[in-house]
């Protein structure tokens, strides 16, 4: 907020939404705190830390799969992929809406 900012966008995977991992610890090793929480809850947390600070949040559906992008083979130009139906993305948008619906910073 101090550098004149007020709002980040903020990528996920589809498929961390739909399998919630548990966060690797050398993944949050700067942010103890975060130590055996799931993807979501650290996203969750994220977006706490943003709107405490008056920043608002875009979440961008970036990619399907939780893995480094954009090669032409990654398959995540579209809705859907190989791994990942339509129906697959409409049910992880409804699980975004549903869990940040009264976050007001989303």
């Amino acid at each position: 907020r101090q550098i004149g900012f007020n709002l980040v966008r903020l990528t996920f995977s589809t498929e961390t939404v739909r399998s919630d991992p548990k966060v690797q610890n050398f993944s949050v090793a700067a942010n103890p705190d975060l130590l055996g929480l799931t993807a979501m809850q650290v996203l969750d947390r994220v977006i706490s830390a943003l709107d405490a600070e008056g920043i608002m949040v875009l979440l961008d559906n970036h990619m399907h799969d939780s893995d480094w992008c954009c090669e032409k083979w990654d398959c995540n130009g579209l809705w859907f992929s190989p791994r990942h139906s339509a129906d697959d993305w409409i049910d992880m948008w409804r699980t975004v809406a549903r869990r940040y619906a009264k976050e007001p910073a989303v």
